[in-house]
């Protein structure tokens, strides 16, 4: 069964959800009043304008709409730019609430993915009036983003084209990444087996040894092996171990709360005078 980790909805999330809809009212309200300064085959001015903001959003690269005038082209080249790494955004933060844990994540995403591609051939067959090989072909190219000169031109088309290129766009994001991100997790599981099932030689253990003391504590044998994972670099312990080396003036194995308290300035003379006084 597909297990998903949900954590709460985070105000980063929060923040990208709500420029995602800002620029779903401001793009379409743009392109409504410049309607004029853009070429193309029209059905209704709102609609044109909305559905000329989402293959920008999208990148879908459909080239049945062209901005004419500078006002124009720079207006599409911002929305273009800025709905692109919008989506972007929406779709890491999204995947940062939901983990997915085993592959019936990705196949779940990928019949859905495939359910979204057999719909728009649908509609593009049966709307559009487009043959099949040609309305596939519009698929294609629109979940590459190479784009089309010809798919959606009537009204009941152009409406099913908003949802259906945001929806395709999230989907197919969200599958690329999902996939990254599992075959990230299967790679370090894989290596967290070869290390504990490896052996640990000598050399290891003078590497673990941080403290040069001969012996490995718990703590640094448990570091060695995580720093083997890959998790860190051995040597950024190394600062910490000369810190707690500083403040521990009694030579124990743990600090006390004096200890933690004392900067290192007052534990390195705390230690000298102790040494002169002996």
């Amino acid at each position: 069964m597909t297990r998903m980790m949900s954590r709460g909805l985070s105000p980063t999330l929060k923040a990208i959800s709500f420029l995602v809809s800002l620029q779903l009212i401001v793009g379409p309200l743009c392109f409504y009043f410049l309607g004029h300064q853009i070429s193309g085959k029209k059905t209704d001015g709102f609609l044109d304008a909305f559905y000329f903001n989402m293959v920008l959003m999208t990148s879908t690269g459909y080239g049945d709409f062209t901005p004419n005038t500078t006002l124009a082209v720079l207006l599409a080249s911002l929305f273009a730019i800025f709905g692109k790494i919008l989506l972007g955004l929406l779709m890491n933060a999204g995947l940062e609430r939901y983990e997915i844990e085993n592959d019936e994540g990705i196949f779940t995403l990928g019949f859905w993915y495939v359910a979204f591609m057999v719909a728009g051939t649908l509609v593009l067959f049966l709307v559009e009036n487009l043959g099949f090989v040609h309305a596939f072909y519009c698929i294609i190219t629109t979940v590459t983003g190479v784009g089309s000169s010809k798919c959606f031109s009537t009204k009941s088309g152009r409406v099913f084209a908003i949802f259906w290129m945001l929806y395709g766009t999230i989907c197919l994001v969200g599958l690329l990444l999902t996939f990254g991100q599992l075959y990230a997790k299967r790679r370090q599981k894989a290596l967290k087996e070869r290390v504990l099932e490896g052996e640990t030689t000598s050399e290891d253990f003078l590497k673990a040894d941080l403290d040069e003391d001969g012996v490995l504590s718990i703590s640094e044998y448990t570091l060695y092996k995580l720093y083997e994972m890959g998790k860190f670099d051995l040597n950024d312990t190394v600062p910490f171990v000369k810190d707690f080396q500083e403040r521990n003036v009694n030579n124990k194995n743990g600090l006390t709360l004096d200890e933690i308290n004392n900067p290192r300035g007052i534990s390195q003379r705390i230690m000298l005078a102790q040494s002169t006084l002996v």
